[in-house]
């Protein structure tokens, strides 16, 4: 088996208002400040709202150095003691954990740009293993430099809120499909989640995108095995709505694709009008 969009964003009155942010396929920030791209928080909070200097100095100094990680690496286990949180700065990742009968469930699958520890923030160790599916690096920030954020930064603690909040939205989205579903259904739903999630982090032809799961991820990501996973992906081919080729897919007819899956892009406009 083998362009981000300009957009209005809320915040202080000399600012332009909108009820909602296009957080999908958007350039580089236009006149951003060249020192933001080193930091991790600075640059993905900033595809949401635009910061200001009390804002841009508490985020900076939040982040320690890089961690870099290998290609089938353990970046952390199931019961490690949970002192950071990470964005991820390059490769992907996914969570998981062991069933009682010996296999495994992929919970969530982590792109560049993506949070990693909102759901163990409340709790002292980890619940999940995080697997390195290519080599890359983590950008490492403490949980405990979040009460410095909720108590001097308001607006930043309600951001974060707000991304931690829609992961729940995306989580309930996926139990949905991928409990009750078909095969197909349920893995060119995958396609479609991970298509959207793509164009948020980098400039990309919609439709198209790198992809380095092999079929055991996806099945263990969507509960099928790998067989079904194949002949799903089969299936779609022949039906004309994709083609995954050489850790590549792209997809033919995404509007069908759409309806087959009954897909809601959850990613692609964020209401920030109520921040404070």
């Amino acid at each position: 088996m083998s362009g981000r969009t300009p957009y209005m964003k809320h915040g202080d009155p000399d600012r332009s208002d909108d009820r909602h942010v296009d957080v999908a396929a958007r350039p580089a920030l236009e006149g951003a400040d060249p020192g933001n791209s080193q930091n991790c928080l600075v640059e993905k909070l900033s595809h949401y709202v635009d910061l200001d200097a009390l804002e841009t100095d508490a985020l900076r100094e939040l982040q320690s150095s890089d961690r870099s990680f290998g290609k089938d690496e353990t970046v952390f286990s199931t019961m490690d003691e949970n002192q950071d949180l990470y964005i991820v700065q390059q490769g992907w990742l996914f969570n998981y954990i062991d069933t009682p009968d010996g296999r495994r469930q992929i919970v969530n699958i982590y792109l560049p740009g993506d949070v990693i520890g909102f759901p163990d923030v409340a709790l002292p160790e980890r619940t999940t293993n995080l697997y390195a599916v290519e080599k890359g690096s983590l950008c490492p920030f403490p949980k405990n430099g979040l009460g410095s954020i909720f108590k001097n930064c308001p607006r930043l603690a309600a951001l974060l809120l707000t991304i931690a909040l829609r992961e729940q939205t995306v989580l309930i989205d996926r139990l949905r499909i991928f409990s009750r579903m078909s095969a197909r259904a349920r893995v060119g739903y995958l396609f479609l989640e991970l298509n959207a999630r793509v164009r948020l982090g980098a400039a990309s032809t919609e439709g198209s995108y790198h992809m380095p799961l092999n079929q055991q991820e996806i099945g263990d990501m969507v509960g099928l095995t790998n067989v079904s996973v194949s002949r799903a992906v089969t299936a779609m081919e022949e039906a004309g709505l994709l083609r995954v080729e050489n850790k590549t897919v792209n997809l033919i007819d995404i509007s069908a694709l759409t309806r087959l899956c009954d897909f809601r892009n959850r990613y692609a406009t964020m209401q920030t009008d109520w921040l404070p």
